[in-house]
């Protein structure tokens, strides 16, 4: 077996220092559906960078790991790994790649060392070294004491950390997982998690998909667009066409009171809106990534965007004639949901440093992060004492320059 299988040492030497994983226009078609399960996807991946796959189940992400770890054909398109078309040669790409699947595969008739020695053989590593690997694996993973145990008495975070050690057994210059702390709970997450950032410092590039990402940025944009939407465009209305602002205008309060009451039934509406959001992304992504860890800084982020949201939605309701809603609407809407990070962290833009720079100027990004560091901390995020400050700052601002164009509108 070691005479037909080049060493690891061997196989790193495939990859230079740029993209080790190369997409382009990936398409993959199943016969028996009527759409493209892959439909033209193209990225790539640098050597020890951390790439996520996003999306709800059915979205092609395990088609596309599959693809490109060679257990499926493509329709069209091209994909390498380190350098290799995954199509034309499997077997060379399959040398520098690991894959952790998203169901336990490990072989249960085997001991938790045996698994690990079965795995290095088959790539021809010798015998003294797959030892040495081994038991240096075992013990980094914190499976030392269980090594001679078989796998069947594991617990899920226990097999997911062996199944991990296991594809680290070849030395891959790629490891690709496939939702790899679904089901886990928030201790066996965060050791995963862990793992998964020292892959990255060792120079290894790590391919995984996940929905840990998507749902916090989801609530924060709900959050931040049902203030600004629910606050906005009923001031809209009610100063152009009904008035019924006149009559609340006569109540026995200063005016200034008024327009806090706006921002006051917005952060309401928004806190709902959010909080509607968890059962839902639950329903829809089959997972809530947030075990209550850091219940209190989530309560404060949404509340902060809820007014910040609302803030934003006084000043353009009472900036904004009726006759221009929809292209002020346009104009402001457009780029505050594509530079606000919902779908995406922010220290992940940092091969876009003009983009990541962009985005500091949105305060929903600052809810975004702040969210994400509340619901999934293990993933990079920006600072949330930053965070805070930031949207303290366009808060105050913007609740302020609110204020401002309410008594301008209310009281000629």
């Amino acid at each position: 077996m070691s005479g037909t299988t080049p060493a690891p040492s061997q196989s790193r030497q495939l990859a230079g220092d740029g993209d080790v994983v190369i997409v382009d226009q990936l398409v993959k078609r199943y016969p028996k559906l009527p759409f493209n399960a892959v439909d033209g996807v193209s990225f790539s991946v640098r050597r020890g960078e951390v790439f996520g796959l996003l999306g709800p189940n059915g979205a092609g992400k395990t088609t596309t790991i599959g693809v490109l770890t060679t257990r499926v054909r493509p329709t069209a398109g091209r994909a390498r790994v380190v350098g290799i078309d995954v199509a034309r040669d499997p077997v060379g790409a399959k040398r520098a790649l690991a894959v952790v699947p998203q169901l336990n595969n490990l072989d249960r008739s085997l001991s938790v060392r045996r698994n690990l020695l079965f795995h290095a053989a088959y790539f021809g590593i010798p015998e003294a070294e797959r030892l040495a690997r081994a038991d240096r694996l075992l013990q980094e993973f914190g499976l030392a004491d269980r090594a001679d145990d078989k796998v069947d008495r594991f617990s899920g975070g226990q097999a997911q950390r062996l199944m991990i050690a296991r594809a680290l057994m070849h030395d891959p210059q790629v490891l690709f997982l496939d939702e790899p702390t679904t089901g886990l709970d928030p201790q066996a997450r965060l050791f995963v998690w862990d793992r998964i950032r020292e892959q990255r410092e060792r120079g290894i590039s790590v391919l995984l998909t996940t929905h840990d990402l998507l749902l916090p940025g989801i609530i924060a944009l709900t959050v931040v667009m049902t203030a600004l939407q629910g606050t906005a465009l009923p001031l809209v209305i009610d100063f152009s066409f009904t008035k019924e602002i006149e009559d609340r205008l006569l109540a026995p309060l200063p005016v200034g009171l008024v327009a806090l009451e706006k921002i006051l039934f917005g952060t309401l509406r928004a806190l709902l809106a959010g909080a509607v959001m968890f059962p839902i992304g639950w329903l829809v992504l089959g997972i809530l990534p947030f075990h209550g860890g850091r219940t209190w800084m989530l309560i404060s982020f949404l509340l902060l965007g809820a007014i910040m949201g609302s803030g934003l939605g006084l000043t353009l309701g009472t900036a904004v004639q009726a006759k221009n809603i929809s292209i002020v609407f346009a104009v402001v809407l457009t780029p505050l949901l594509f530079t606000g990070c919902s779908q995406y962290p922010w220290p992940s833009l940092s091969r876009l440093r003009w983009f990541q720079d962009l985005t500091l100027l949105n305060p929903l990004t600052y809810t975004s992060e702040g969210v994400r560091a509340s619901m999934v901390p293990q993933v990079p995020h920006m600072q949330p004492w930053i965070s805070v400050i930031m949207l303290l700052v366009a808060t105050a601002a913007l609740t302020v320059t609110g204020v401002r164009g309410f008594l301008r509108r209310a009281i000629d």
